[in-house]
């Protein structure tokens, strides 16, 4: 339902094996909603399940329009950028709705992204949804802005300057500001 390829469910599993983890109930309205069905190996050494089948039900459907709607995902197909971006960060499925538009509204009133440009930071670098606003992005972000006249003031970007830094390497809000932003900032 979600259009993910066996190719990008297998990345998922071995990307992150945690996703078995999770409660079920984080990942559709109802537990009992979920059909499963376990085929026994017929080897008696063995009580292992060889295929399990499961349906995403109602939430990872809401989700998923969640994402296309909110974060301007779309695709030449219905869920194309909604199965990259979960592809590429599967933990965008049990992060609350709350969690994410945070980060919308911080991406939206920091940088004055609009919807093209969120899609495209999204798609490029969808793990920047993991990061904490206040204790994180933020912290970033002002350093990044701050007066550079101060070895520590920061990097004195313009706002303009840094959304287009945003745009072309979104990743650049993933790198460690100690050990990383600051030291080259410093080097400079």
């Amino acid at each position: 339902d979600l259009g993910l390829s066996t190719a990008n469910c297998k990345k998922v599993i071995v990307r992150y094996p945690q996703i078995f983890s999770v409660k079920v109930g984080l990942l559709e309205d109802r537990p009992s909603s979920i059909s499963t069905n376990i085929n026994t190996n017929t080897n008696t050494n063995t009580n292992k399940p060889n295929r399990i089948k499961s349906k995403p039900k109602s939430h990872l459907i809401h989700r998923a329009e969640f994402l296309q709607t909110h974060l301007g995902l779309r695709g030449a197909y219905e869920w194309n950028d909604v199965s990259n971006v979960i592809s590429s960060f599967p933990p965008v499925l049990w992060l609350s709705e709350g969690n994410l538009m945070d980060k919308i509204k911080f991406f939206t009133n920091e940088f004055d992204f609009g919807v093209e440009d969120l899609r495209d930071v999204l798609v490029t670098y969808p793990q920047i949804l993991g990061l904490g606003v206040d204790c994180n992005l933020r912290l970033k972000v002002d350093y990044l802005l701050g007066d550079g006249d101060d070895v520590d003031g920061g990097a004195g970007l313009t706002r303009q300057e840094l959304k287009e830094f945003v745009l072309y390497q979104p990743a650049l809000l993933a790198y460690s500001l100690e050990k990383r932003i600051k030291p080259r900032i410093r080097r400079m």
